[in-house]
Formats: C-alpha cells, structure tokens, sequence
C-alpha cells in the first residue's frame, strides 16, 4: 500500500471532525485527516512512512491491539478503548483505518446515535482511502482483482471469475477503442500509462475511473505482467465541476469591486451592506438590511452566535476560515476579519466585519496537494532513483529508492552533498554538467556510478528537465537516476569483440590479398611466357586461376567495405548535398553508362546529414545494381527524393529484368545473388547499402511486379 491513498483521504478534514488516520499492514502512517495533526501539535503534514504508533502518541497505547489486527488474514474491524479514546479500526485489504472518538459523548442519551455517526464515518473513511489494484498476467491472459474492483463495478467480491473481456465490456462505449489502443501501446513499449476513462457498473451508472498500469518485461524485452491501480474520481469531477462554476462566478466579482464590507448591531441584525458584499452573497441590501445574516447555514448558526459573542467582548477575528452559503444556495469559503464599533461612552454599537473570498486559494492548496500525492505514487512506483532540486540546482528531494539503495538518510544528500554518492572519479565531470544544464536551462543527460549501500560502485544514466513558470523562470528540477551497469557491461563486451572481428578482417584481408595477387601475377606471367608451349586445356586452367584469383581479391575488398559499413563512426555534423553526391557517382560509373548506353536522369535531391563517404556508396552499389540487370535494353535509371514527414524517401528506379516476390527481402542478406558467375558480383553490395542506411535510423527496400517488370529500390534517411 503506498501513499497514494491519501489522494482521497486528504479530504477528511472536511468530512471527519474526530482524528482519522490510515496506515498499511506494517502499521505506517499513510494519512491523516486536520484534527489528527492539529492533535499531534503540528502545523503541517505528519510524517508519511513512519510508524502510527510513533507519530501519533495517542495510538501507542493500542500498539498490540494494532498488531494483532495486521496480522489478520482477512478484513476485520474492531473497538478499541482507552482512558481518553474510543477507536474504531477497520482492516480492509492492506489498508487500516482508525477513528479515534472522544470518550465524552453528547448528553441526552445521544450516545447511540454518536456510536451511528461514527460508524458510518469510518465506513466514509474506508471508502474515501480506497484504491483498486490488479494484476494482469499477459503470458496466459489471465487477471486477478482485489475487493475494491468488484465494488467499483457494483458487484460483490468474488460474484464473478474476473477477466480482461469482462472489464472491457464494462468500459464505455465512447472510451473503449481509446484504453485498448493505450493499453496495447504501453504493452508493445514495455512501458507505463496514466489515463482516465469512464465504466458502466452493474446497475448502469457511469463512473469515472483514474487508472495507472506499468508493463514489467522480461530479459528479452517481452511483455509478461501488467500491474495497475484504479480510483474511482467520480466525485472529484463532480466537485471540480461545481467548483469551477462558482470560481467562476466569484472571479467576476473580486475583478470588479473592493471586498465585502458588512455592519451588524450587538443583536445581529445587518446595518450596512455594500455592492461587494451583494455581488459575493447574491442578496440586494433591501433584502438584508434590518434582518439577520441570510448566508449563515442552519447548522452554524450556533458557531456564529459564538463568534459574535466573542466579538462583543472585544476579542476581534482575524482571518478566520468559514464556510457559509449564497442566495442560490451554493457553498462560499471566506476569510473573515472583525472589529467591534463602540460609541463616545465606550458601549459597543455594532460590529464591522471584512470578508475576503479564498474559495479559489483553498482549491488551489487541495490541488497542490492532489498533485503532491500523485508525483509520490508515481515515485513509489517507478524502479528508477527519482530526485528534485530547487531551480538553482541544490536537491531538494531524493525518493525512497535512492535511500535503500545508498543506505543513507535523505537529508544526508540534500543541497550539494548528493555528490558523495558518486564514484571520487566521476564527481568532478557530474557536478560541471549539472552546472552547465543549470546555467543553460537545457536537458541533463550524463552517466556516472553511484556507491551502493554494500560498497559496490554501479554505472547509472541520470536525466533532468527544468520545470518552468509562465514567466519561464525555472521552479524546479526533476530528474531520475536509472541502473545501466549490466547494459554497459554488455555494450563494452560486444564492442570487445567488434573490435577484435574488425581488427581480424584488416589482418585476414592483408593476409589473404598478397597470396591472391602472388597468384594473379604468375598465371598471368606463365601465360605469357610458355604460352607456345602450353596445350590449350593448360591455358584454360591457368585462365581459371587468374579469374579465380581476381574474384577473390574482389570479395575480399567488398568484404571489407561490408566491415567498415558497421562501423561508422558518431553522426555527421556537416550537411551533404545529395545531389553532388549523385554527380560524384556518376563520374565513377561513366565507363560503366558508356558501355551500355544507359541513361540516369533525377528529381532535385535534398541535403542530409550523413557520412559523404557512406552516400557515396550506397547510390553507387543502387545505381551500379541498375545498370548491371538492366536486361538487353539500355538502361534508363531515375532518382528521385520526395518528404515523407521527419524523413526523406529516395527512389532509385529501372526498367530491368525486375525481381520475383520471394527474393525480394533475401537480396538484401550477406552473398545473396540472384544470378550465375556469368554476371559479375560478390552477392554484398545491397547488404552495405542495408547497413548505411540502418545506421542513420531509416529503412531500405524494393518494388517489383515480378521478371522483366523492372525495380524500384526505396531508401529512407531522417530529415532536419
């Protein structure tokens, strides 16, 4: 259970006037209502995460009674009592509620009507704090639910074997396509989702649903389980609703006009109404003057006899917080300031009351808080060290995860001192480039090795992002530390053995290559000089050799370019012009065009950035490929370019011998030749255009109707 629960529960203090808290199955804090912490002697949140029993010294004396209910196996409640307590604990699930009530009850035999109230708010309480959470096997399709799933759809825990169709089916209608698209899209990306949507319960209500789910995958990167949290927000909404429609009402009126100023005489009744006052309240000074304050509810009017007994004793509010109601019967939160008006004699003739409207304050401190809650679930739930700062950079929060795994208390590592926790090494270069991202106001992208609790040193990629104001001053930094060691680990094996196959390649390459020449040069040189005495079978074979040995050094070379394809070094800062890219080729392959009066005509190229050298050869292999199954006629080759959104999509088209449908995915593989030795070629020049391609994040294909059809090599390269 984690402290997401008091999402719904910070909202007791409204609705609870005796302590609520709630706490999970280890008996930690999770929340608790106003009077809880003003109970506490504190001025703001109690400490989440700590023990109830230690944060709350009234519940110490029911420490083994809280025990015993944690440990039930199942739901439970019970009464606990105490000298100056009656608590009511309620276990449902992981989630424990206690409502601690005064000993003293109300006089006139009301105690069981008190016993019924409390009842029935700790049955609010329970409701208000909780979430439901399933778990979705995605290797077999099955799903699990706790209780709480049930009543949100209206049913009763267990009534049905619960299933993925069955909770789609409940979704609605408007909505549905929506969820299943972000739900398979989080499964295809292994990640996690926060979306909300509505549902149909069993008796045709609708609600509106917040969900949260996070895809977990195994080794190999494949979806196995889904896991997500559902809170039902219907009431939130409706609330959000009422409220923005009378934060709208009284925007209008504070824009316009001073605050409310009203008179009363020492009996109550109004002397003095002005605009203000008649604009915020909805009543006309005709319809108040000489009559009692027409905003005060039924049930405070006893409080407000209270307050003006107060004030004619001389003991003046001062910003007091009280809700009243308007004409229309809506809920106002206003701040009221009084001063007693007394006549020459000193008799007190009346008071002076000052109201200010801080509905939309009080709306904005809850949403400050609903937003507080949910950036702790999301870090609650998120594997990564999650950390904040102040805008000038000095840390301000560092999540539970950083705790466990350094094993050092969190405001060990506040302001500068997170810096600790990293490698001696690694320190210097962390902290400029922090600074530098500070100064900057840009993204914090670094890698660095983080102590372990143990001692251990693991390799982590840390990543921040400014958050800014309307003014776009930077508030905040916001940034996530996550474990890299064991991909380093595996990228610095792989580019081990990249290495070395490279560092073979050159030296089997420069082994085999003066062999092969040795070959070349004395068949040709025995040819030459016992040519006359050599019978024809013997010049044949001395033909062969030399062939043989020409087309070895060949594959040779393009195995070698085939190498240096996969290992193009960092992306190209300069900007290459495809176009005198297309020239520079043409000039290699004039002899080429020559010999079979091939034409090459093409569109106007744009500019990419990419290796110059790299370009080269792929629209020299393309073009070459063109040319060399051109079929009997001359060949005619156009190349064109055309936008295709965040990409440009080149054409390499002819009107040759074409490719059958089978063959034309295999050609782009390693000595994939679709022809004899009677036609020249090693079988690797398309899977080097497939590598320089891949490199720059595009993708490369072919069209073809079939034999005799002619082809259309596609290629894609990213755009600026």
């Amino acid at each position: 259970m984690t402290p997401h629960h008091q999402l719904r529960s910070g909202e007791l203090g409204s609705l609870l006037l005796d302590p609520f808290v709630s706490c999970d199955s280890d008996l930690r804090l999770i929340s608790a209502n106003e009077p809880a912490t003003l109970l506490a002697g504190l001025q703001e949140e109690l400490r989440i995460g700590h023990p109830v029993y230690f944060v709350l010294p009234w519940l110490n004396a029911i420490r083994a009674d809280l025990e015993s209910i944690a440990d039930h196996p199942g739901d439970t409640s019970r009464i606990l009592t105490t000298d100056a307590f009656q608590h009511r604990v309620r276990k449902s699930g992981n989630l424990i509620g206690i409502l601690s009530v005064p000993q003293s009850l109300p006089p006139d035999g009301a105690a069981e009507q008190t016993r019924r109230d409390m009842q029935e708010r700790l049955e609010l309480a329970q409701q208000v704090a909780g979430l439901a959470v399933w778990d979705r096997d995605l290797s077999h399709d099955r799903i699990s639910w706790s209780p709480e799933m049930y009543r949100m759809l209206g049913l009763e825990p267990g009534e049905i074997n619960p299933t993925v169709a069955f909770w789609r089916a409940h979704i609605h209608h408007a909505d549905i396509v929506r969820v299943v698209s972000e739900a398979e899209e989080t499964i295809r990306q292994c990640g996690s989702r926060e979306t909300e949507f509505r549902i149909v319960t069993a008796d045709g209500s609708v609600r509106n649903i917040l969900s949260r789910w996070k895809v977990f995958c195994d080794a190999e990167n494949s979806p196995v389980r889904m896991v997500g949290v559902n809170l039902d927000v219907t009431r939130h909404r409706e609330v959000d609703s009422r409220l923005l429609e009378i934060n709208a009402q009284l925007a209008a009126i504070i824009q316009a006009s001073p605050a409310p100023i009203v008179a009363l005489t020492p009996d109550g009744l109004v002397t003095l109404w002005n605009p203000a006052a008649e604009r915020l309240f909805g009543w006309t000074a005709d319809e108040v003057l000489g009559r009692s304050l027409p905003f005060i509810p039924e049930e405070r009017r006893e409080e407000h006899a209270s307050l003006r007994r107060r004030d004619l004793q001389g003991d003046s509010l001062r910003s007091l917080h009280l809700r009243r109601v308007r004409k229309d019967g809506s809920p106002v939160d206003i701040s009221v300031s009084t001063a007693t008006m007394r006549d020459a004699g000193g008799q007190v003739t009346g008071i002076m009351s000052l109201y200010e409207d801080i509905t939309e304050r009080l709306r904005s401190e809850r949403d400050l808080r609903e937003s507080q809650e949910r950036f702790r679930t999301l870090v609650e739930a998120t594997p990564q060290l999650v950390w904040s700062t102040a805008a000038d950079g000095l840390v301000d929060y560092l999540s539970r995860q950083w705790v466990e795994y350094t094993g050092v208390p969190e405001e060990q590592h506040h302001g500068p001192r997170w810096i600790l926790a990293l490698h001696p090494d690694d320190r210097a270069r962390a902290a400029r480039s922090f600074g530098d991202a500070v100064a900057g106001r840009a993204r914090y992208d670094v890698e660095y090795r983080i102590r372990r609790h143990d001692g251990q040193y693991r390799w982590f990629k840390a990543r921040g992002l400014p958050f800014v104001d309307f003014d776009g001053r930077t508030i905040k930094w916001l940034g996530t530390c996550t474990d890299i060691e064991d991909q380093r680990s595996i990228v610095d094996a792989l580019l081990r053995a990249n290495a070395d196959l490279q560092q073979f390649a050159y030296a089997a390459a420069h082994d085999l290559q003066e062999p092969l020449r040795n070959i070349a040069l004395y068949s040709q040189l025995m040819e030459r000089r016992y040519s006359e005495g050599l019978s024809p079978e013997a010049r044949c074979c001395l033909q062969h050799a030399f062939d043989g040995a020409r087309r070895m050094q060949t594959l040779i070379e393009d195995l070698l370019a085939y190498t240096q394809a996969a290992t193009i070094g960092d992306q190209p800062t300069a900007a290459v012009d495809c176009n005198a890219v297309l020239a520079e080729v043409l000039g290699i392959l004039a002899n080429s065009l020559k010999e079979r009066d091939a034409q090459v005509e093409s569109t106007n190229l744009p500019v990419v950035h990419a290796h110059r050298t790299r370009l080269v050869q792929l629209f020299q292999n393309l073009i070459s490929n063109a040319i060399k199954y051109g079929g009997p006629r001359p060949p005619a080759i156009r190349v064109s370019a055309s936008r295709a959104e965040d990409q440009w999509l080149f054409h390499v088209e002819d009107r040759g011998e074409g490719i059958a449908a089978e063959y034309q995915e295999r050609i782009f593989g390693v000595f994939r030749r679709l022809h004899g030795r009677d036609v020249p070629g090693t079988g690797i020049g398309l899977a080097i255009c497939k590598r320089i391609v891949e490199h720059y994040g595009g993708r490369i294909g072919v069209l073809s109707d079939g034999p005799g059809q002619g082809s259309t090599f596609w290629f894609t390269l990213p755009a600026d």
